[in-house]
């Protein structure tokens, strides 16, 4: 433990809301702590009637327990070093057994044993006069206020159990991950393995490791030399396994033996791996899964199936190559452009000269107005450049704060402070390690205007080009209108396809869309409080009154459309009402041909509706306890997996058919993740309402890129991708974009 007056400032020690040293310390999911007191008042200064608050430090947003700031962790870390501090500064106080008897002595002493105050009588002859404190050891209270016994007080300082009064947490259960009293143990902890918790400590910080010299290629187990040469064989099912040096391994000797070697183990049979693959099913099985779940299914080795694959993927595979051949000639048509643009800057530049000499007279006046222009200009950049850098310092400055604060704990936790606090440490640490700055840490390159001579009064003027995008924003929103992608033919005329909304008394607000085919979309009129179904040829086909509603979800046999309300109504194609459900927290939206309707009323599981049949499924995640808290958001990919937006945990959850969540996904800068939809590869699309921009990623969370809308549809609300085509909706209206 490192010397506390050495590392401990008062500053660390006082709260940040009232600035008085901590009074009962209780630590948020971002590590700052507060006065018990102070987080009852912020909570009802913010609203009794919210749930969700933020961190008055980093502005994080937190949940506050059932039982308010009473059920949020005590840090015993801060509580001891408090009572500590106070403990070894007390000078000019009474003698504690005096001050019983009515008597205000003043202290000389103080007892390191029972921490009571003595007077020189009491410390020279009535403190040790019984035989239940003949031995306690008494020392001089200027010693302990100079600090001399400073690391004996804080190695004694424990903290009591919370389930058992009198119990001090003297053990660490490695099994539960927790600190544990005696109690504990005998009550709710038998059996399992419970260390001495500077033993659990070392094993956190300081686990051993010996470096591996060699491979089990049976069994696939890193081995040191000992138990290469010795200990792995030693046993009758082990013997004959074939141990090789790793340096060979790592030069590559060994690659296809390896490689024909691995096997995908089966997540619901332990213990099997996939071995066959169900054509009936499209999935991998093993032989567990034949016989319980693939019986009479078309099960083949994998081999012929991959077989029978690569046939089918050749021809798409013929097109992605034409489609490369195509990016490569437009990246020479870029390369040939900057050449030209070259060449033209310094036609320009000669140009320039040779017509200064013929209007010398008005050169100055135009060239200070040019530059105010200019300078106006440059000063807007900057300012982008300016916010773009406070946004960096705000992230920059989280991570040193946990950074500190997490040094400090382990340099001057105990043992068991430290262990206290390992899961609310690693879950923070975690999130800030994982989470990606790509974007907010990208300085895009700068274009700056041109200058171009006029034969005008003005001379010079500055002319500011905008990028395609700019200039293909929807000039008219009067009319609620859906335009398609524009493009141009070979005299560079325009053409462009549009859906076409029938006219409203009230403007139109789009709060959702869906593609129903490739010619029909379904739209909700929040406004108008309408679900239209739109087609490209005959406009407004059906429309049917939905009083709040505010989602829609295309499924096999018709539309869902969840209101403001909490209903999910089931219509039919024609909009004929057929089921009504309540307390329907978050609809998904699913592809067209989806043969299910997938809700969730709460944060534990997903409800999915198929022929009148309504199947829960609990969600959980084998990795922690934490789950999904404040769900906005939702949509089924084309392989079944569920993708949740939540702003609670300010991520997109992936979660399987069977409930658990494979991965978080955190998205740079974007703290509320808005709509979902996907593509045929299972690629995932997440709107950022506030950066207007679309994010892309794999289903194995790899981020593959960002669309920039501001140009487009600024604030996107809505996202549907379907026939390699994505509507986009920003409550004015709708554009449909060709992906490529």
């Amino acid at each position: 433990m490192a010397s506390v007056t050495s590392t401990i400032t008062e500053d660390f020690l006082t709260c940040s809301i009232c600035l008085e040293i901590f009074t009962d310390p209780k630590t948020l999911p971002c590590l700052h702590s507060f006065c018990k007191d102070c987080v009852n008042n912020l909570t009802i200064l913010e609203g009794a009637c919210i749930n969700s608050y933020s961190c008055p430090i980093c502005r994080e947003s937190f949940q506050l327990p059932k039982g308010g700031a009473d059920d949020l962790k005590t840090n015993f870390c801060l509580k001891n070093l408090i009572d500590f501090v106070t403990s070894t500064k007390k000078a000019n106080e009474f003698c504690s057994f005096c001050h019983t008897k009515g008597e205000n002595n003043d202290a000389v002493a103080l007892c390191l044993t029972c921490n009571d105050l003595l007077c020189p009588e009491c410390a020279d002859h009535l403190h040790r006069s019984t035989t239940l404190t003949m031995h306690h050891r008494v020392v001089p209270l200027a010693e302990v206020t100079a600090g001399k016994y400073n690391d004996e007080i804080r190695s004694k300082q424990k903290i009591p159990c919370l389930k058992h009064e009198g119990e001090d947490l003297r053990f660490f259960c490695e099994k539960c991950d927790v600190p544990v009293c005696r109690d504990c143990i005998v009550l709710g902890h038998q059996n399992h393995k419970c260390l001495d918790p500077s033993d659990a400590r070392k094993d956190m910080e300081d686990s051993e490791h010996i470096d591996a010299t060699s491979l089990c290629l049976t069994c696939n187990d890193l081995l040191c030399p000992d138990c290469a040469d010795h200990r792995h064989r030693s046993s009758t099912l082990t013997i004959h396994h074939r141990v090789v040096p790793l340096a060979e391994v790592t030069a590559g000797k060994y690659n296809d033996e390896i490689r024909s070697k691995q096997q995908i183990p089966c997540i619901k049979h332990e213990g099997e791996d996939f071995r066959f693959f169900c054509e009936t099913c499209d999935v991998p099985v093993c032989r567990d899964c034949i016989v319980l779940s693939h019986q009479n299914h078309r099960c083949v080795a994998p081999s012929d199936a991959r077989k029978h694959m690569e046939e089918n993927l050749n021809s798409l595979m013929t097109s992605l190559n034409e489609k490369v051949k195509t990016f490569n000639t437009a990246k020479n048509s870029i390369v040939s452009a900057q050449k030209e643009i070259e060449i033209k800057r310094e036609e320009l530049n000669k140009d320039l000269e040779k017509q200064m000499n013929a209007i010398v007279e008005n050169l100055m006046d135009s060239k200070k107005r040019v530059e105010k222009e200019m300078n106006q200009l440059m000063m807007s950049k900057q300012g982008l450049l300016r916010t773009q850098e406070e946004s960096i310092e705000v992230e920059r400055k989280i991570l040193d704060e946990t950074y500190i604060y997490c040094r400090k704990i382990l340099r001057c936790g105990s043992d068991i402070e430290v262990l206290s606090m390992k899961t609310e440490m690693k879950e923070r640490l975690s999130k800030l390690k994982y989470s990606n700055y790509t974007e907010i840490c990208d300085i895009k390159a700068i274009v700056l205007p041109d200058i171009q001579f006029c034969n005008e009064g003005t001379i010079f003027k500055m002319e500011v080009k905008m990028s395609d995008k700019e200039n293909s924003k929807p000039k008219d929103e009067s009319n609620a209108v859906v335009a398609k992608e524009h493009t141009e033919d070979e005299n560079n005329e325009i053409s462009s396809t549009v859906f076409q909304d029938q006219p409203e008394t009230n403007k139109p607000y789009y709060t959702s869309i869906a593609w129903l085919d490739e010619n029909t979309i379904a739209v909700v009129d929040k406004r108008n409080q309408k679900l239209k179904i739109i087609s490209r040829e005959k406009s407004v086909t059906r429309t049917s009154f939905v009083k709040n509603c505010i989602v829609v979800s295309p499924y096999r046999h018709g539309l869902a459309c969840r209101t403001e309300g909490s209903a999910l109504h089931v219509f039919n194609r024609s909009l004929e009402l057929q089921k009504t459900f309540t307390s329907v927290s978050t609809l998904f939206t699913c592809h067209p041909k989806s043969f299910d309707i997938c809700w969730m009323s709460n944060s534990k599981t997903v409800a999915v509706l198929r022929n009148n049949d309504v199947k829960e499924i609990t969600i959980y995640d084998p990795n922690t306890d934490s789950n999904l808290s404040e769900p906005k958001f939702g949509h089924v990919l084309l392989n079944g997996t569920f993708a949740v937006s939540d702003w609670g945990k300010e991520c997109i959850f992936l979660i399987m058919r069977t409930g658990c969540v494979v991965r978080r996904k955190y998205i740079d800068s974007c703290s509320k993740p808005g709509s979902i939809s996907s593509d045929s590869n299972y690629n995932i699309y997440v709107c950022d309402f506030q950066r207007s921009v679309v994010v892309i990623f794999a289903q194995r969370g790899e981020t593959l890129r960002s669309v920039q809308l501001e140009a487009i549809a600024p604030n996107p609300k809505s996202i549907a991708i379907e026939y390699e085509t994505a509507l986009i909706a920003n409550s004015k209206f709708i554009v449909e974009v060709k992906l490529k």
